[in-house]
């Protein structure tokens, strides 16, 4: 099973598809307030609804079972 990132990516302004094997979603706005979390475990891809967050900049947060962290900003206009 692998645990690394593979693809982050926005599918229009309504989702979100992050494959990895296991891993925790975190999303913050600018205030680094956390906005949502979402866990997966043993799954190839998996859609993350963004559409009911208001438009501005996130932070989105995704740590693998091997603690591997990576922070990508997310713009919904």
């Amino acid at each position: 099973m692998s645990t690394t990132v593979q693809r982050i990516y926005k599918t229009k302004d309504v989702d979100m598809l992050i494959a990895a094997a296991t891993f925790i979603v975190m999303f913050y706005n600018v205030l680094e307030k956390t906005i949502m979390t979402i866990s997966a475990n043993n799954s190839n891809e998996m859609k993350v609804a963004v559409s009911n967050l208001s438009k501005g900049v996130y932070l989105v947060e995704i740590t693998t079972q091997s603690d591997l962290k990576i922070t990508k900003k997310l713009v919904i206009n």
